[in-house]
């Protein structure tokens, strides 16, 4: 018996040491020179293989530790090299084979940790900013779970700049994709991450002019068709609803934005007075709604009111290129104003619709 272990112990230790190799992914090895030009078939093949190894670790993970590491090293193979011809390479492996995560058609039915696993890879795959992994993002922007809709629009967020030093043919997706959630989104912590994607106005570094006026546009013509129904809701809110508020103070501004931009673009004047009639229609809205809570002394809708009104205010003297403050003469709480909500109201209806007359703007906020 004796005489047959170190034969025992050799192939124990061969199984082991075969197992380990199997537990090793395989390797990218990529000379650098070769990084400058397309990449060799052999090379995307190390990718692929890759990819495809941090795919199987996240599927299999079984504990929220597992499905970190899995989405971590997937994100540093991406890191590797910083050469746009490597990471554009990597990123078009992982769309292809990870859109079935994101989608959540890759996991069995017992898997329990699904919801991880899927905001796991959208972690990952938003960081990755190429023009290309615009399907991924949409994918996200349209899912069921607000969780993965909120990372969706960050990486919109993150992805903006590339897509404007582009083309038409990549901007049309998140045109189309701001413009539904505009619409449709219902969450405000959402819907102030797509106000925020859609102003351009603070885009760090050089962007293609013509792209970014196109999308202004895009993104006004979007607003325009949400407004109405949007300042309605201001006018009937309920404290229940006041989160809504917020959002539609980053809306403002970004109403501001696409107004400043056009005009620095030499657009027509009409633009800019939809901005300006628009941003009109909320504060009156809004000056409603502060005028209703002032009487019934609902302070929980006051401050909310108040950010928003300033928001409009602000927007007015940007585009209309003045400097009034009637609106925050009477928001002022060191200011005494007899009745301030009637006083709030008269700043708009009256003081605002008078200057901002020979602009174009109508007074038609008590119509609608």
């Amino acid at each position: 018996m004796l005489k047959h272990m170190p034969l025992l112990v050799f192939a124990c230790a061969a199984l082991l040491i075969s197992a380990a190799a199997k537990a090793i992914p395989p390797a990218i090895n990529i000379p650098e020179p070769l990084l400058e030009g397309k990449l060799l078939g052999t090379h995307r093949k190390q990718i692929d293989d890759r990819v495809a190894w941090w795919k199987k670790s996240l599927l299999a993970a079984k504990t929220d530790e597992d499905i970190q590491r899995a989405g971590e090293k997937l994100l540093n193979d991406y890191q590797l090299y910083p050469n746009p011809n490597y990471q554009q390479a990597f990123a078009e492996e992982t769309l292809k084979q990870y859109t079935d995560v994101l989608n959540g058609k890759a996991f069995s039915p017992d898997d329990s940790l699904v919801p991880l696993k899927r905001i796991n890879a959208a972690l990952i795959l938003t960081q990755m900013e190429q023009p290309n992994m615009q399907p991924a993002l949409q994918i996200l922007v349209a899912d069921k779970n607000e969780a993965l809709r909120f990372l969706g629009w960050q990486g919109y967020d993150a992805m903006r700049k590339n897509l404007l030093n582009g083309s038409k043919e990549d901007l049309a997706p998140l045109i189309a994709s701001t413009k539904t959630a505009v619409e449709k989104e219902n969450n405000p912590i959402l819907l102030s991450a797509v106000y925020r994607v859609m102003n351009l106005g603070k885009l760090e570094g050089q962007v293609r002019e013509p792209l970014r006026q196109a999308a202004d546009a895009a993104f006004l013509q979007a607003l325009q068709t949400s407004w109405p129904r949007r300042c309605k809701q201001v006018r009937i809110i309920k404290t229940t609803r006041k989160d809504l508020l917020p959002a539609l103070r980053v809306a403002v501004r970004t109403l501001r934005s696409i107004g400043k931009d056009l005009q620095s673009a030499g657009r027509k004047d009409a633009e800019v007075t939809r901005c300006l009639q628009m941003t009109f229609d909320m504060a009156a809205a809004a000056a409603q709604t502060y005028d209703r809570a002032w009487q019934n002394r609902n302070t929980t809708l006051l401050e909310p009111c108040t950010d928003l009104l300033e928001a409009c205010e602000s927007a007015f003297n940007a585009l209309a290129g003045v400097k009034n403050a009637f609106l925050k003469e009477k928001l002022n709480p060191r200011n005494e104003v007899p009745d301030r909500g009637a006083a709030v109201l008269e700043a708009v209806l009256v003081h605002w619709a008078e200057a901002l007359k020979d602009k174009g703007v109508q007074d038609t906020a008590m119509e609608k």
